[in-house]
């Protein structure tokens, strides 16, 4: 997500994987991790489904990303298939830029 104008942005995330396996992902901006989402039920065969909801305060042209985290095991779902994952956003406050 590409911020258009500077101002408090609100944003959700709600994130499903396979059973055995683990959430552990990062809301990035601007390349830089400021988030991490982690859900772990060990060797659980239970699907997992972590959310989240939080306040950003961006400038113009600031990026949103989500990414996974190589290093863990994780098979998270935002398409193809029955996808369960979502990532959403939007602006609460404008504000002027620095």
């Amino acid at each position: 997500y590409t911020a258009p104008v500077s101002g408090i942005y609100c944003f959700s995330i709600a994130l499903y994987c396979d059973g055995g396996y683990h959430i552990v992902t990062f809301v990035r901006v601007n390349g830089k991790n400021i988030k991490m989402v982690m859900e772990n039920l060990g060797h659980s065969p239970s699907d997992l489904i972590a959310t989240r909801t939080f306040l950003l305060k961006l400038e113009i042209g600031d990026k949103v990303t989500i990414e996974n985290n190589d290093s863990y095991r994780v098979n998270i779902r935002f398409h193809g298939g029955n996808t369960h994952s979502s990532f959403s956003g939007y602006l609460l406050h404008k504000t002027d830029s620095l």
